[in-house]
């Protein structure tokens, strides 16, 4: 029987796989490929390319896997599946040109490969309906894009797991985004992204924080109490023992991140401090 996987190891394997993943949305050269290839914009780029395994033009469809989106918000800019799977070859193209510039050469990223590979191989798809779609894709050749699409499978693995735990507290998708930035310390902010990169209406975010309030997990000011935080740090801690596929020992997960670290430090360079994705700081030391 495999070895159980701590929850420190979880987060590990998670800060250095979405690192490396997070070069496709905050690197210029890749914004300006998937522009160059017809998207109109940053959000259509955002849906287009991340759904296009999906192949859907069905916006109910999409904000329901995507869940912390508003579904007004993906209609506006969800992207005809055609369009999407174009904007996404240069995506490819773009990310690998980003990745292979920050210094390592293959032997590095053929190493990671090979571990992220391997935990991604032993994911059940069944219910991670974005795991899936992306899981179908054929794996790259070279180690740098493989690298980035394997850890693209275990940030989508891990996103399917969430929002299972997110449903399963009955938390909408606005309350759930702005319990998740208060308690990441966003303050006042976390209401202005949670309306311009989600999409939520201010009388979705005043329902949520009604709910959240309801629950003893914010205060009158907004802020997060001290149950509040118990229980976002429970829905991490739920996250994180269904972000590992049961098939994953523990010692691949561990190697994994050790391999991914360095490589990720490098990628979130071109990460602002302050993001919605909640990846910060240097991996190593």
């Amino acid at each position: 029987m495999a070895s159980p996987v701590t929850p420190s190891a979880a987060q590990a394997l998670w800060s250095a796989a979405e690192g490396v993943h997070a070069v496709c949305y905050f690197d210029r050269g890749v914004r300006r490929a998937i522009r160059a290839a017809g998207a109109p914009g940053f959000w259509a780029g955002y849906f287009g390319t991340r759904l296009a395994p999906l192949r859907t033009s069905d916006p109910w469809l999409a904000a329901s896997v995507l869940y912390v989106f508003a579904r007004p918000m993906v209609a506006e800019h969800l992207p005809a599946p055609e369009d999407g799977a174009a904007w996404d070859a240069a995506r490819r193209v773009a990310v690998r040109d980003a990745l292979a510039g920050l210094g390592p050469g293959d032997p590095a990223w053929a190493a990671a490969a090979d571990h992220v590979r391997a935990l991604a191989k032993a994911a059940d798809p069944a219910g991670r309906p974005l795991f899936a779609a992306h899981a179908g894709l054929p794996w790259p050749d070279d180690p740098v894009t493989a690298t980035w699409h394997g850890c693209t499978l275990l940030r989508e693995y891990r996103g399917d797991g969430h929002t299972h735990v997110l449903a399963g507290e009955g938390l909408s998708g606005c309350a759930a985004m702005l319990l998740a930035l208060r308690w990441r310390g966003h303050g006042a902010g976390a209401d202005a992204s949670t309306a311009d990169d989600r999409g939520w209406s201010a009388d979705e975010i005043a329902a949520a924080y009604d709910d959240l309030g309801a629950r003893g997990w914010v205060g009158p000011d907004r802020t997060v109490t001290a149950s509040g935080a118990a229980a976002r740090a429970a829905i991490e801690a739920a996250t994180d023992a269904r972000a590992i596929p049961p098939g994953g020992p523990a010692g691949r997960v561990t190697a994994a991140a050790e391999a991914l670290a360095p490589l990720a430090d490098l990628a979130l360079a071109v990460v602002p401090e302050r993001n919605p994705i909640g990846i910060t700081g240097r991996l190593t030391a």
